[in-house]
């Protein structure tokens, strides 16, 4: 009787750990599908975190940030438009729009074709993300070179910002284009900041 009884319990207790090898080998194929989210470090002051949405998407790979550095996130408007800037709260990420154009400030939506060597006097803009993959690499620098950005909203008083972009692009030293990638981003955000660098 004891004899059937050890087999029984270690026959228990080798199907429990089959059946939790194969739990964990699901969880880790679950995180390789689960998007990237940046959250602000333990030591973070939550006061000098912004509270948006940015979503991009590289090739495979998706990020999301919830939470940006107020002092390095801001709009700064000038006679030939505007630029976005965004910092994530661990201060590792970093997206930058430049909008050009008569109608970027007013038009809404607004599409604008992304592509190089855009004609002068021509709506354009420029979309760069900064340190997605290795944060301590300078290069590591995508430039979205052809596609489409809108912009939903970009109000100058209530500093709301809604964009949409989707298209190709790559590393910015990658002159040639030689290894493209499909690139996507969301930008929605309400801000704090905003600097006049426009001259009267």
């Amino acid at each position: 009787m004891k004899y059937f009884t050890s087999i029984l319990l270690f026959t228990t207790l080798l199907l429990s750990s089959c059946g939790s090898g194969e739990q964990s080998e699901d969880t880790a194929n679950k995180k390789e599908e689960t998007t990237e989210t940046d959250t602000p470090g333990k030591n973070e002051n939550t006061e000098d975190v912004l509270m948006g949405k940015a979503k991009i998407a590289i090739g495979d790979d998706t990020f999301v940030i919830e939470d940006f550095r107020k002092n390095k996130t801001e709009l700064t408007y000038t006679n030939s438009g505007v630029t976005l800037r965004l910092t994530n709260a661990s201060n590792e990420r970093f997206i930058l729009i430049s909008l050009e154009g008569k109608e970027v400030l007013d038009a809404r939506p607004l599409k604008i074709n992304v592509e190089q060597g855009s004609k002068s006097g021509a709506n354009t803009a420029r979309v760069t993300m900064m340190g997605f993959f290795d944060p301590e690499d300078t290069k590591d620098q995508f430039i979205l070179k052809n596609g489409e950005l809108t912009i939903n909203e970009l109000d100058e008083e209530s500093l709301d910002v809604n964009i949409t972009f989707k298209g190709d692009g790559g590393k910015v030293m990658d002159f040639k284009n030689e290894n493209s990638v499909s690139i996507e981003g969301l930008i929605d955000i309400s801000l704090d900041n905003k600097m006049d660098a426009r001259k009267k």
